[in-house]
């Protein structure tokens, strides 16, 4: 608690804040805390960490920005626990580890998919000259998805607005189907920020 205060405090004073009273003064106390203050650390959320929303279309939307082993593995067995995994259900990874081993990361996210998306975390396609984005990374990792499980129809993208296209294809398709569609985004920060840029969503 020290910790959140201090630290939050100390950014608000470095953007302008100005603290009425003692809090604002060096040797604060946490007694000094004004009721505000306390307020907004209690209301506060950290966003991209086992967060999951609905968007305006009905698709479920489950987020995390796991990139270790073990959190990526604690991400797998959260979404487990929110999906049913049966026929009525289309659940999709979208994942990305740009700047680590994949042989490690991506088998560790693919609990009970019908599809994965592999992308980078640029959020816009190549423009006209640019050069070549290496998609080695992605495509190591869907080679280790195919190998995990066969069952698994497998797509690589160079840029988030391109795998969003296929995502929403996707989720269309199961629309049509009366199948309820569940995206787990997952790997990066980056390609969280990117991907909820594009999503119309209320929380639930």
């Amino acid at each position: 608690m020290a910790l959140a205060v201090a630290a939050a405090r100390e950014h608000l004073i470095k953007t302008g804040h100005k603290f009425e009273g003692t809090f604002g003064e060096e040797g604060w106390k946490l007694d000094d805390i004004p009721v505000e203050f306390v307020k907004g650390l209690k209301e506060a959320s950290l966003k991209g960490r086992y967060e999951s929303f609905e968007d305006s279309k009905g698709t479920r939307w489950f987020v995390d920005g796991a990139h270790t082993e073990d959190s990526l593995a604690g991400v797998g067995q959260w979404f487990a626990g929110k999906v049913k995994g049966d026929e009525n259900e289309v659940n999709v990874l979208v994942f990305n580890q740009q700047d680590r081993d994949p042989e490690k990361q991506s088998g560790r996210a693919t609990p009970v998919f019908s599809y994965a998306v592999f992308t980078r975390n640029e959020e816009k396609a190549p423009v006209e000259g640019e050069p070549e984005r290496d998609l080695a990374v992605q495509l190591k990792g869907q080679k280790i998805v195919h190998e995990a499980s066969a069952g698994i129809e497998t797509s690589v993208y160079n840029a988030v607005e391109l795998a969003m296209e296929q995502v929403q294809k996707i989720a269309e398709q199961a629309r049509k189907e009366g199948k309820t569609c569940n995206f787990l985004v997952t790997g990066s920060f980056h390609l969280l920020g990117g991907v909820l840029k594009t999503v119309e969503y209320v929380e639930y």
